[in-house]
């Protein structure tokens, strides 16, 4: 369970604009949403929605789930947390604290997410909570090296990783011990411009609040998070493709489509329920497909059950066979309030199911708090915040365990240093051999050379010919991956308007050199 940000809601309009503050989805295993409500208070009033998902259940004969993973309300000093509660027909039930979640509350201690350091740190975190698999880590490993050569320099990518390899959570004491290592490392790092990655009094609140949640995103024992849903050959080694059911990850991805759901930036009451309802069995439709590894893509995409449904009967009755195997029978209402129909069975409205084409959408109402445009046409991130972040774990498998209570110093400075550029080395240190650079890739010894005719200008005031063929050349020796072009991220931002660690708010605590970073 998951509950979304409230910008959806500001596409109601209409009579109901204003009337709902939070939406709530509840997935399964698979990334499907179960069900998704509007509810008129923030976390409030979904005694109704579990008393229904828990109806589900048992009305279906399947066994209720184990785990429930939730970013708020899971745990409490005595009693039972207010989750708990809702679904107290599931006694085995456990409620665990998405790790994201508590990833991003340790994002508001930095001071500006377009630090350098940024990306190590919270991979740092991460690495500290989680373990990788050994057998998994060696498996993969012996693959890429079988693909590429036994002598070539390999890198397991972010994907790779959490594609083929398993985690696990390392316990709460020792998750203590490493978080307190990494937050030691990190208090006095700054970028090469001085500016500071923690605020050192917001940070140390942070951490002392969030200690008590360590047990709450720890693995549940005797629950298998991991499914295998196929396999692959890489360098003649098979490697299992493996599913995550871990935390809320696929809900995340789910408040993206959310707004797309719902075109334009406003939508009246019953235009809203049945765009929600569409993209719902569209989302669960794809889930489903998706859910098995390497599976035929089906010849007929169709998410209407009752065209299926037809289509299945006149090819019975011509052809004797269904072509739409995969079809489904719509179930027995169970009398589950979904969407804005949740939302007025608290507020005491009706959903007036008028069909009248020339009946208002809402569509034409003005908008005044809708400032930051419709969240529905923003373009896709192309992998999830959390693989990203994955990328810095190939250099922290491979770098060698250190001592306790010794701070990992050394993982800072080279970050610290690959944001600034190469390192100047001297012409009569050079070598002809092909180097590898910082990216794993051969020819740095060719854009060294380069990078310091570049530096050079800086002192000139003009450049002579002969100076432009010899940078010229030098440029023609590199290679065509070095070549091309670079994208580089913004050097400031105020906030990140991206990712799953994006600040939701502005900070108005002053850092000293955050400012002169703007100039």
């Amino acid at each position: 369970m998951c509950f979304s940000v409230a910008q959806i809601t500001k596409k109601l309009a209409g009579g109901a604009a204003g009337t709902a503050a939070w939406v709530t989805n509840v997935g399964n295993e698979y990334g499907q949403v179960l069900v998704s409500v509007l509810t008129a208070a923030e976390g409030g009033g979904l005694a109704n929605m579990a008393a229904g998902l828990m109806g589900r259940y048992r009305v279906a004969g399947k066994a209720p789930p184990k785990v429930l993973y939730v970013d708020r309300d899971c745990c409490v000093t005595v009693g039972q947390s207010k989750t708990a509660e809702m679904f107290h027909e599931w006694h085995e039930l456990k409620v665990r604290l998405d790790v994201w979640h508590l990833m991003r509350r340790f994002a508001r201690g930095v001071t500006t997410d377009s630090h350098q350091l940024y990306g190590l740190f919270m991979a740092r975190l991460s690495f500290a909570i989680f373990e990788w698999d050994d057998g998994d880590v060696a498996r993969l490993t012996e693959a890429k090296q079988s693909e590429e050569g036994r002598g070539a320099h390999i890198k397991l990518t972010a994907k790779e990783l959490a594609r083929h390899c398993r985690r696990r959570t390392r316990g709460a004491a020792e998750t203590e011990r490493l978080l307190q290592e990494v937050l030691d490392t990190f208090w006095e790092a700054v970028d090469t411009m001085g500016v500071p990655l923690i605020d050192r009094a917001r940070m140390e609140e942070i951490w002392s609040t969030q200690r008590r949640h360590l047990d709450c995103i720890q693995d549940p024992a005797g629950v298998e998070l991991y499914t295998q849903t196929g396999e692959l050959t890489k360098g003649g080694v098979r490697l299992p493709v493996y599913r995550c059911a871990r935390g809320s990850t696929s809900l995340e991805s789910f408040h993206l489509h959310l707004c797309r759901f719902i075109p334009g930036t406003s939508a009246s009451d019953l235009h809203f329920q049945v765009y929600l309802l569409e993209g719902l069995v569209r989302w669960n439709e794809n889930r489903g497909r998706a859910a098995v590894e390497g599976g035929q893509r089906p010849a007929l995409r169709c998410f209407s059950a009752q065209l299926q449904h037809s289509f299945n009967q006149l090819t019975q009755e011509f052809l004797g066979r269904t072509l739409v195997e995969n079809y489904t029978k719509p179930r027995e209402y169970t009398g589950e309030l979904i969407g804005v129909e949740y939302l007025y069975s608290q507020t005491g409205a009706v959903l007036q199911q008028d069909w009248d084409p020339d009946t208002p959408d809402g569509t034409g109402e003005a908008e005044e708090d809708w400032k930051d445009g419709d969240e529905g046409f923003e373009e896709e991130e192309e992998e999830p915040e959390e693989i990203r972040l994955l990328s810095h774990h190939h250099a922290l498998l491979l770098r060698p365990p250190e001592p306790r209570g010794a701070p990992a110093t050394a993982a800072v400075a080279e970050a610290s240093t690959s944001q600034s550029g190469p390192k100047h080395t001297p012409p009569d240190e050079e070598e002809d051999d092909d180097v590898v650079g910082p990216d794993g890739h051969g020819g740095y010894q060719l854009v060294v050379p380069l990078a310091h005719a570049l530096v050079d200008l800086r002192h000139r005031a003009f450049i002579p010919s002969r100076q432009a063929r010899d940078i010229i050349a030098l440029w023609q020796k590199l290679s065509d991956r070095d070549k091309a072009p670079v994208t580089y991220p913004p050097r400031h931002q105020d906030r990140l308007v991206k990712g799953r660690f994006k600040t939701t708010q502005r900070r108005h605590a002053h850092t000293p050199g955050v400012d002169s970073v703007k100039r």
